[in-house]
């Protein structure tokens, strides 16, 4: 009966905390690190992209070469970052994540790196605190940007946008499509699909 219970709050709780809760998701340069700016500066709850943040902070503290070459300790890294920022939100307000805790599973498989038990129970743990995710359509290969800690080309960009629009459907998450258009559009068209329940307090 205890245990009954217990599941009952932990699913009610998940289920709660997903009401407010949206991933932004996609290949490499999709726009959903400018759309995301753009939402905080309307005063909504974000979590930046934790892999561009430890890639900075490796790259300061000499440990870049262990970040880029050491994948399961990468992914250690960047879920432990994400479970660090989505534990300082206020649930009772929407709050819009740069990738997060799925996505640190999915790259794993797509790269062909072991995930460990530890980290495919957060991943249990936490799949259903998200309302829906948004799944940034890429952008044109003309607008298309390689960077320092970006360096896959468009084509492969396109790639990991295919794999991963497979592996969320896999997974069952709800998923809804972000078009491509200028960040007012998408702006628009994200907040359109929010429960009202979830707008701005």
């Amino acid at each position: 009966m205890l245990k009954t219970i217990f599941l009952f709050i932990l699913i009610y709780g998940n289920l709660l905390s997903a009401q407010h809760k949206f991933i932004f998701t996609g290949g490499p340069c999709c726009g959903k690190t400018t759309t995301l700016k753009a939402l905080q500066v309307s005063g909504y709850q974000v979590c930046f992209e934790a892999y561009s943040a430890l890639y900075k902070e490796a790259k300061i503290n000499g440990t870049l070469n262990k970040f880029r070459s050491d994948m399961q300790y990468q992914r250690n890294l960047i879920m432990q970052r994400h479970l660090e920022q989505e534990s300082k939100l206020d649930l009772s307000q929407p709050a819009f994540l740069d990738r997060s805790i799925p996505d640190v599973i999915f790259y794993g498989n797509y790269f062909k790196v072991h995930m460990s038990a530890d980290l495919m129970q957060i991943f249990e743990q936490h799949k259903f605190d998200y309302n829906c995710i948004f799944i940034f359509e890429p952008v044109p290969k003309i607008l298309y940007q390689q960077t320092e800690s970006r360096q896959e080309t468009w084509a492969e960009a396109m790639q990991i946008h295919i794999a991963l629009l497979k592996w969320y459907a896999e997974h069952e998450f709800r998923i809804i499509h972000v078009p491509f258009d200028t960040v007012e559009k998408r702006i628009e068209f994200i907040l359109s699909h929010i429960v009202p329940a979830c707008t701005l307090k």
